[in-house]
């Protein structure tokens, strides 16, 4: 998931890892586009299918859309069934749901014969490290021996992420502050014209 705040609630996290069986992964922020699924192939086909509905829609509803013969509520009710006809039509494509995950490298084989399917945006010749089958070490080396490195790493990147979240929750709060500042100051401000100050 991307770092949105309300995902990142320990509501959130408990219900979709006891209720739902699964581990909360957080994309990076400003990775969303390159390394999440539904982002690297399947919203663009999504929003295609969405416009040419609705664009059919008001080509075939000219008047009603130069008069404002439309109302909020019947421009909702359009738009929901939009955003279903579009997703049926293109879930039913099931390749390109695959392929998204694997274009990721998500669901691809962990012994490393189908990492060659990754295929990042934007990392043009990356490669994914050598896979068992292209190895040639020796079966005696340690593929982890550099391992007991990692969880210095992982406590640096823990400890940078805390950081991280309390500067945030810092800024909000202060935003928080700040528009109850302004808040106060216009209510004041209402207050002294309504008394004719």
């Amino acid at each position: 998931m991307d770092v949105h705040s309300a995902q990142k609630s320990d509501t959130i996290q408990t219900i979709l890892e006891e209720e739902c069986n699964t581990e909360v992964t957080y994309v990076p922020g400003g990775c969303t586009s390159l390394v999440q699924p539904i982002d690297v192939v399947f919203n663009k086909p999504f929003k295609t299918v969405v416009d040419r509905l609705a664009t059919t829609h008001m080509q075939e509803n000219l008047d009603a859309y130069v008069t404002g013969g439309l109302s909020a509520s019947r421009r909702s009710v359009l738009i929901t069934k939009w955003v279903g006809q579009a997703w049926e039509e293109v879930s039913a494509n099931k390749d390109m749901i695959i392929r998204s995950f694997r274009k990721c490298g998500i669901s691809v084989a962990i012994d490393g014969s189908e990492d060659s399917e990754i295929n990042i945006s934007g990392l043009d010749g990356y490669e994914v490290g050598e896979s068992d089958s292209e190895s040639t070490e020796d079966e005696d080396d340690d593929p982890f021996a550099d391992v007991e490195d990692y969880p210095q790493e992982e406590e640096e990147t823990t400890q940078e992420l805390e950081d991280t979240n309390e500067e945030e929750e810092d800024d909000t709060q202060e935003e928080e502050e700040d528009a109850q500042e302004v808040e106060e100051e216009e209510d004041a401000g209402t207050r002294r014209s309504r008394r004719g100050y």
